[in-house]
């Protein structure tokens, strides 16, 4: 039978037409560029556009040129997005999956009359462990979406390296609009990066301008020859420095401590691709593939993750199952020590799982390893070992205090308050109640519930009092803060 050709094979044969400065007119670390396309200068560009999934996610996306010369006629076409913006769960590697949805190409400021819309299809493939990426199939073949005028990009050739220069192409949400914007920079570095509960390996660090909320799922493109080097996934842009390692402020992680650099955007590379593509169709099945599920967790509890933990009084744990008989462990300073096999526990049952940290720890950043097995004579595959379930865990040394509750309190125009609470690692985590002002007690430590997620209170609840309290790295809780809540406005 005549051997596969691959998609890393045919990028080693192929050329591009247009090598040069796709960047053209942009200065390196300038502001982003709006685009226009009336008079087709960014054509090489229709095939990035606006995604929009199951629950109105919006994100940007890439069109793969995945063509060699035995691609069928109908082969599929598939996009290049964050995985983050597919909602797959943590612990979970999706293969194969339906998604709802569609992707908007064409996608420039001066061209909503032609926008090409497609329907999304089938996610077939999507992580957030070690890696944010997804690749996702349309429902329509890839000749046709190329006859409909839109072009699709070209994965690198190898891998990005420091200093090469580079363009963000994406659909960010700026106040004078949220189409196809691009900037310019370079890549700095490579670095693994924690923003709990995800830790994500070998990103390309750069400082783009205008990667904003919207940008994710966009291209980082070579700006010599306009392919695909990363996929954006998040950036530093709008945190704080307090926040590092959390939600939307990420942090980059060298021997077990974290770092912080303002302005800084994070792509995941895509070097491991063009393995996982044959003959125009993405198989993880493939010999030297090495993006195949391996296992899915399921945490106990996946609302409320602990951050952090205290070397004074550690009672941090983390209880799940897989969908496998075993599990192995560890604790580790570095992401890369995760794929490493050296130092993992001796298999234990996957159906109670249950993992503690030791009593005395060192501060500073923690990596929690967990692999999923049937056998425990088989082996760690190199698969498994990339797909290796990591958690970060932040070490604060003995003795830290809690601060008192920061709750942000914003009157809405309809009259209701919404309430959010202000997460960082010196506050695990909040419980609150609320009732009528004169009958709750916020000193009644009965009726608090755990604060997972911001909420809003409805105008009809409306005087109400809401009882907060903080809780520190050891457990103990803060005295409560009362606060009296009332309708914003009169609607009549």
């Amino acid at each position: 039978m005549r051997p596969l050709t691959t998609l890393a094979s045919l990028l080693l044969l192929t050329t591009t037409a247009n090598a040069g400065d796709f960047g053209e007119g942009l200065t390196n670390l300038g502001p982003s560029v709006l685009l226009e396309n009336k008079d087709g200068r960014y054509d090489h560009w229709t095939g990035i556009g606006r995604l929009e999934s199951r629950g109105n996610r919006r994100c940007s996306a890439v069109l793969l040129d995945t063509r060699t010369p035995d691609s069928p006629v109908h082969a599929p076409a598939y996009l290049l997005t964050s995985g983050h913006c597919t909602y797959t769960s943590l612990g979970m590697i999706a293969t194969d999956l339906p998604i709802q949805g569609h992707v908007e190409f064409n996608y420039f400021k001066d061209t909503a009359g032609q926008r090409r819309v497609y329907p999304l299809q089938t996610l077939a493939w999507s992580s957030q462990q070690n890696i944010d990426l997804a690749v996702v199939e349309l429902a329509v073949s890839l000749e046709q979406v190329i006859k409909d005028g839109v072009q699709p990009l070209r994965l690198a050739a190898s891998p990005a390296t420091p200093n090469i220069p580079v363009l963000a192409v994406g659909a960010p949400e700026t106040t004078s609009g949220y189409t196809l914007r691009a900037s310019a920079c370079t890549v700095e570095r490579l670095a693994d990066i924690a923003e709990h509960p995800y830790v994500w390996r070998a990103n390309l660090t750069n400082r783009c301008q205008d990667v904003l909320p919207g940008a994710s799922g966009s291209p980082l493109l070579s700006r010599e020859d306009n392919r695909i080097l990363g996929i954006t996934g998040t950036t530093t842009r709008g945190s704080r420095e307090t926040d590092q390692c959390l939600t939307d402020a990420p942090c980059e992680v060298e021997s077990g401590e974290g770092t912080w650099y303002a302005d800084t955007n994070y792509a995941s590379s895509i070097e491991r691709l063009p393995a996982c593509f044959a003959n125009g169709r993405f198989d993880n099945s493939l010999p030297e593939c090495d993006m195949a599920p391996g296992f899915a967790l399921t945490l106990q509890n996946p609302h409320y993750l602990p951050a952090a933990a205290n070397a004074r009084n550690n009672d941090w744990r983390l209880p799940f199952t897989t969908n496998t008989e075993y599990v192995y462990h560890k604790l580790v300073r570095n992401p890369l020590q995760c794929q490493n096999t050296e130092g993992y526990s001796t298999g234990a049952s996957g159906q109670t799982a249950m993992v503690t940290l030791p009593a005395s720890l060192e501060a500073g950043i923690h990596m929690v390893c967990i692999l999923g097995v049937d056998d425990l004579q088989a082996g760690l595959s190199a698969p498994l070992l990339s797909n290796v379930f990591t958690l970060p865990v932040q070490v604060f040394p003995d003795g830290a205090q809690p601060p008192s509750s920061q709750l942000i309190i914003t009157p809405l125009p309809n009259g209701k308050q919404n309430i959010a609470f202000q997460r960082s690692h010196a506050l695990p985590h909040y419980t609150y109640k609320y009732g009528p002002p004169e009958s709750t007690d916020c000193s009644d430590n009965s009726g608090y519930k755990h604060a997972f997620y911001n909420f809003t209170l409805s105008a009809h609840l409306l005087p109400a009092k809401l009882c907060t309290r903080v809780w520190d790295l050891a457990g103990d809780p803060s005295p409560p803060r009362e606060d009296l809540l009332e309708v914003a406005t009169d609607n009549g």
